[in-house]
């Protein structure tokens, strides 16, 4: 049976497979002229998507059709599609997951198979490499053998020997070329080798300067980092002045904020501060006459006489303080004083005996050695006892001057004093 018959796809059609997945119809079949029916047949065309975009929205378009619609009231209708609604959507995510683990199976195929091939390459390569030495080796072989087959047939005649003369000639030749050109080569690459060598020298000394260089301008970037903070400690240095200023107005300020003192009272400090005022001055002046006496060093004598003449009374708690710590260093001076005395009257004595003794000429040289290591021992433990004493001193004499800076304190004291009294009276 001889028939025909004819389907058109239209929009329609397509749009009713999207929506339904599956679209039923029967056609007749006609003979060729048209006029009689034939047959019927029953087609079915089913939708099915391969793009993933395609696939979405049909997922999109499935949930749209059974979703609720936002002006519904009725709750049940409402429950009944959102169960429908995440029915469907417990199923895209089966299909989901599904298609993720088919996905992670295919790549991980895929690593495994990349990984085959590049293997499988490998040898592929090292094979051919074989083959290739395995060729050159039986090339050798055949060539060798051909070569005695050659000689074999040419020995056997005058003039086949004369012929061999002649090749032996030319290869004795051409082995004395290349062994000249291989010892010239090896004289080159020896001469090479040395300069490589010291071009890698040359360039890790690049290297050890290019990193001194990153290392410099670190240490110039960061010292360019500290200038504006130095200038801020320039700047609070300078300051210091205005700082200081502003700390004598506040004590002034204070003082004349403190309560109200008797005329008589005040009078009576006055005097009492002048009269450590004028004590404090004359022992400046008797520190400056010793020290210009012993030219920077200070005498034990003069220290003692210094000390028993008369002291300030009644001083604040800041002056006490350093004439105690003035006294311990008196008592230091005092025992270093006495220990050196001591260590040179034993050097004296030694000296004494070593020159009155008449010493026998059998006498041991190592019993003399070591009397006159001990005299140079006493020595200089006397020196490094008056090198003591003289930085004991020095050291007194830094006191002092943070005397003369507590006793301009107190000059500021008695001014302030002075101020207050005007303004009292």
């Amino acid at each position: 049976m001889v028939g025909n018959t004819s389907l058109t796809i239209t929009s329609k059609i397509i749009g009713k497979l999207r929506h339904e997945k599956k679209y039923e119809q029967e056609l007749q079949i006609l003979a060729n002229d048209e006029t009689k029916e034939l047959g019927k047949l029953s087609i079915c065309l089913r939708y099915k998507s391969n793009e993933f975009q395609a696939q979405a929205d049909d997922d999109i378009y499935a949930l749209q059709k059974i979703y609720y619609d936002v002006f519904e009231t009725d709750m049940d209708t409402v429950q009944q599609k959102s169960e429908a609604v995440e029915r469907e959507l417990l199923k895209s995510q089966k299909d989901f997951l599904k298609t993720m683990k088919k996905l992670h199976y295919l790549r991980c195929a895929h690593k495994q198979v990349s990984y085959d091939l590049g293997l499988l390459r490998k040898q592929k390569n090292d094979f051919d490499d074989e083959n290739d030495k395995l060729r050159d080796k039986i090339k050798q072989s055949n060539d060798v053998k051909e070569i005695h087959i050659h000689i074999d047939l040419l020995k056997q005649t005058d003039q086949g020997i004369d012929v061999l003369r002649q090749k032996f000639v030319q290869i004795s030749n051409k082995l004395t070329f290349e062994r000249s050109v291989y010892n010239e080569l090896s004289e080159h690459y020896f001469h090479i080798e040395q300069q490589i060598q010291r071009s890698k020298e040359i360039q890790k000394d690049i290297e050890e300067v290019k990193k001194a260089k990153q290392l410099q301008e670190f240490h110039m970037h960061r010292g360019e980092d500290l200038i504006p903070h130095i200038e801020n400690l320039k700047n609070t240095i300078d300051s210091q002045e205005s700082i200081i200023q502003n700390l004598q107005e506040h004590i002034q300020t204070h003082l004349k904020s403190q309560d109200r003192v008797t005329e008589k009272d005040l009078r009576v400090r006055i005097e009492q501060l002048q009269h450590e005022k004028q004590i404090l001055t004359e022992k400046e002046r008797q520190i400056n006459e010793i020290y210009k006496i012993n030219k920077g060093d200070l005498n034990y004598k003069q220290f003692m006489e210094f000390k028993k003449e008369e002291k300030i009374s009644e001083n604040p708690e800041e002056i006490k303080f350093f004439q105690r710590k003035n006294e311990k260093l008196l008592r230091e001076i005092e025992e270093l004083t006495k220990e050196l005395e001591y260590i040179n009257q034993e050097a004296d004595t030694k000296r004494s005996q070593v020159a009155n003794k008449n010493f026998d000429v059998q006498m041991d040289n190592f019993d003399r050695n070591q009397i006159m290591f001990e005299i140079e021992r006493q020595e200089n433990a006397a020196r490094s006892l008056q090198e003591q004493l003289i930085i004991s001193s020095r050291k007194y004499g830094q006191e002092l001057a943070e005397l003369k800076i507590k006793r301009s304190l107190l000059d500021n004291l008695l001014e302030a004093h002075e101020l207050s009294g005007k303004d009292y009276i």
